[in-house]
């Protein structure tokens, strides 16, 4: 389930992203390592990495690799994304992001 929750998710952003900007990328991001980020944009100047979590309470014990892309890249920000209605933090920069609220308004945690 969780994979096929990924894949909508992904299909969902991309093609909302389509719409709202021009020249919008998108990456997955692993480590030699094997950590990994599950969608990364650049849009405006921007990077947003997000972890895409089919959960209904995101921990920070889900946020591995999201925090080394992060701390490598040196961004405060990141989102794991999930199904849920609440945002809340999970510390160092990241929080939950309800996909919802994303959907609904990308612009507001693409800026």
């Amino acid at each position: 389930k969780g994979q096929s929750f990924e894949s909508f998710v992904i299909t969902q952003i991309r093609q909302l992203l389509s719409l709202h900007y021009s020249g919008v990328e998108l990456f997955h991001w692993r480590s030699a390592g094997g950590a990994e980020v599950d969608l990364i944009i650049k849009a405006e100047g921007n990077t947003i990495p997000l972890e895409i979590k089919l959960s209904k309470s995101p921990n920070k014990n889900m946020t591995k690799g999201l925090h080394a892309f992060m701390k490598d890249m040196k961004l405060r920000k990141g989102y794991v994304i999930y199904p849920g209605k609440e945002c809340y933090s999970l510390g160092h920069g990241i929080h939950t992001l309800p996909l919802h609220d994303f959907l609904m308004d990308p612009r507001a945690f693409i800026s």
